[in-house]
């Protein structure tokens, strides 16, 4: 089987974090990389087109086809696309890749309901959810959601590299005993935040908590 993985692979990306298992890993005949496409610089005008009328952006239609292309001409035989949230990819070009035969599946590390900010989503993975054949999902109330939605879905805990733990500095520091919450708000987040409200100090990082 070939393997197309979509996302970005840059040093502190879950992705390449990830890939490098699946090299070896068995029936995976050829791995290939798909970089997402990046953000324009702020000053460009397709930066603003991308935030408010995304489907309008030339720069995400020739992705878009530059996605096909590659696929017409890579995905002999049997083929799997793992897609990393994939906010820039249009569900016709799922729709496309589906027909071709490619087996479409998503890991998305937010959930695929609520949107908190913008990197957490866009209306093209609202519109592409029920064109995967598997969704991962980190959320319990979200693979709830997906399987009423008719979307096979896994749940897959956040976790870490065993190597992590072997680095000098972890060992060397003294060890914090509070809690730390990346992100931006969402209800959700609000609702079990609060539940830890008064019991464990917490440090919150995100935008307009």
């Amino acid at each position: 089987m070939k393997l197309f993985v979509y996302g970005e692979f840059g040093p502190m990306a879950l992705e390449k974090s990830l890939v490098r298992h699946w090299k070896d890993a068995p029936g995976v005949q050829e791995l290939i990389l798909l970089e997402r496409l990046p953000l324009p610089d702020r000053l460009s005008i397709d930066r603003i087109i991308r935030r408010f009328a995304p489907a309008q952006s030339s720069r995400i239609r020739a992705h878009n086809d530059e996605v096909l292309r590659l696929f017409r001409s890579r995905s002999g035989g049997h083929a799997a696309l793992l897609v990393f949230k994939g906010m820039e990819l249009l569900p016709e070009t799922l729709r496309s890749l589906k027909t071709m035969g490619v087996h479409l599946f998503c890991y998305n590390p937010d959930p695929p309901f609520v949107y908190s900010g913008r990197g957490s989503g866009s209306e093209f993975m609202k519109g592409s959810i029920d064109l995967y054949d598997g969704y991962f999902t980190y959320h319990r109330e979200a693979q709830t959601m997906l399987e009423e939605c008719g979307v096979p879905s896994a749940l897959v805990p956040f976790g870490y590299e065993d190597d992590a733990m072997t680095e000098p500095f972890v060992h060397e520091n003294q060890e914090v005993l509070r809690g730390c919450f990346i992100g931006n708000p969402n209800p959700l987040r609000v609702r079990f935040l609060k539940q830890l409200e008064g019991r464990i100090p917490i440090d919150l990082f995100g935008n307009n908590w």
